[in-house]
């Protein structure tokens, strides 16, 4: 009764398909089929963490991981599982979990995820260690450049110029990494890379260069909203108000601008980037 369950919910879905995967996957598993259900709870999972539902998508990603066998089946489970717990600040978590998504994928062949998953990996350390962030970064860029021109050997470039401006890598090494990043997103067409890699720039270029720092954050809040790419708008409006804030410049608009990225960070389930940002706001209300 489960599975003609299951498959009457398969067979009205059409359109709206992805909002019942995970009933589908939880009649399947009761119906005994687990390999199908394990398919659908990691479909669960990916509109789960799509939509910022984290701890929902941390279920779906483990119910799924407990199903399926085969490295292609595991691969996106580990590393769905490993975002969604990397979001609600549970990096000592998320940080094995990658890799073990990294190397499945790199037994695969799928060098693209590899560079993606890197890049999600430096992010989730970040917020503990700078120093091993930039490791991650130099692991990734040295076990896949030379053969990949993709997307995420653009925001891996990208991910190498921040973890560099933060360990206090030399300035010509952090602008040489985020305008490769942006040669790269410009050829390929990808937004998410420039938009980072240019936010790297501008904290670069803060304490020579304010007037041009100040322009290519406000540039690039109008593009990252304008496109939906709410991670980089807040990061755009986090550091616009850190840079208003250094320098006495418009203090109210600096507050609204850190008020801001603390919206869309709580909006995303973004725990460690609202904890991070509140100590700004706690500043510049002072």
């Amino acid at each position: 009764y489960h599975g003609l369950v299951a498959e009457w919910l398969i067979a009205q879905g059409e359109e709206r398909a992805a909002e019942f995967n995970g009933l589908i996957a939880e009649h399947l598993h009761q119906a005994g089929q687990e390999a199908e259900a394990g398919q659908y709870f990691l479909h669960a999972g990916e509109t789960a963490l799509q939509s910022y539902a984290n701890g929902e998508a941390e279920a779906h990603f483990r119910r799924a991981i407990a199903l399926l066998t085969d490295a292609p089946q595991r691969a996106p489970c580990l590393a769905g599982l490993g975002e969604a717990l990397g979001r609600q600040g549970r990096g000592e978590e998320a940080a094995p979990i990658l890799h073990q998504a990294i190397e499945l994928y790199w037994e695969m062949g799928e060098h693209d995820r590899v560079a993606h998953l890197y890049t999600l990996l430096s992010q989730v350390l970040w917020y503990s260690d700078f120093k091993n962030a930039w490791d991650t970064c130099q692991e990734g860029l040295m076990r896949l450049e030379g053969g990949l021109e993709g997307p995420g050997l653009a925001r891996l470039l990208a991910e190498a110029g921040r973890c560099a401006y933060f360990c206090c890598r030399p300035a010509d090494e952090v602008l040489s990494l985020c305008q490769r990043a942006i040669e790269l997103a410009d050829h390929i067409g990808d937004l998410v890379a420039k938009a980072d890699a240019s936010i790297n720039i501008a904290l670069s270029l803060s304490a020579s260069d304010y007037k041009k720092a100040f322009q290519i954050l406000q540039d690039v809040i109008v593009m990252t909203e304008a496109n939906g790419l709410w991670v980089q708008a807040s990061r755009a409006h986090s550091n616009l108000g850190a840079l208003s804030e250094n320098n006495l410049d418009n203090l109210e608009t600096a507050y609204k601008n850190v008020l801001r990225s603390i919206e869309i960070s709580a909006q995303m389930g973004r725990i460690e980037s609202v904890l991070l940002q509140l100590g700004g706001l706690v500043s510049l209300s002072r």
